[in-house]
């Protein structure tokens, strides 16, 4: 059993000497305890393991303390009959901010085949090992000139003439042209429902991609 696998309620019972374990009595003390039940779900099952709760349905109300996701985030209503978007902070206070547990995201990188499950389980598309293509799928991008070389022998060396060469010369023009290491492949509906808001969707693919993606590391999004 893990150290953080504490159940303060059957402690409560272990804990209390064998002549005080008569009922009135653990419920007392479990009530006391409840405080840290409700932290050690918190911090060590639906932070450190990950949250299991439903999605945010619009069509539904709320009751006060009910736990859903939007989005990433964690949301817990914070009155009954509530009927207000999440993000509504009179209604709603974040209670996590990924529902993607710590001991998840610390394997994520940028790496092809992790980063791929990391965007599909974020967006709660269908990841596929391949060769079948996820709903999220990343094309790493072949470089469209290769480097000019200058070896120690004439023949592992890039040609240069009076206005043409074999390979390609870095120059001050050069550094205007970005180039995209690799592009993520989003299905159009799912980069529309992301948000209402057109000009919003690309920056929270972006906000979770850029968590695990080297500095220096150029990509695009394209919709399909």
């Amino acid at each position: 059993m893990s150290i953080y696998d504490i159940n303060f309620n059957q402690k409560a019972i272990e804990l209390a000497p064998p002549d005080k374990r008569r009922p009135i009595f653990v419920k007392w003390v479990q009530s006391l305890l409840s405080q840290n039940t409700i932290l050690h779900k918190k911090i060590f099952i639906d932070y450190k393991t990950g949250a299991s709760y439903p999605n945010y349905n619009p069509a539904l109300t709320y009751s006060q303390g009910v736990l859903v996701i939007y989005g990433e985030t964690v949301y817990q209503s914070l009155e009954n009959s509530n009927a207000s978007v999440p993000t509504d902070p009179s209604k709603w206070i974040v209670y996590q901010t990924s529902f993607i547990g710590t001991n998840e995201r610390i394997t994520y990188n940028h790496v092809k085949l992790s980063l791929e499950y990391a965007l599909n389980r974020r967006f709660q598309t269908t990841f596929n090992q391949p060769p079948t293509l996820s709903d999220i799928y990343i094309v790493t991008n072949a470089k469209p000139f290769g480097p000019f070389i200058v070896g120690a022998d004439e023949p592992i060396s890039s040609s240069s003439y009076s206005t043409t060469s074999s390979d390609f010369i870095i120059n001050a023009y050069s550094f205007g042209t970005l180039f995209y290491n690799f592009t993520v492949y989003v299905p159009l509906a799912v980069y529309n429902g992301v948000s209402a808001t057109p000009s919003a969707r690309e920056n929270i693919f972006r906000t979770f991609i850029d968590q695990y993606n080297t500095i220096g590391i150029n990509y695009n999004i394209q919709t399909y």
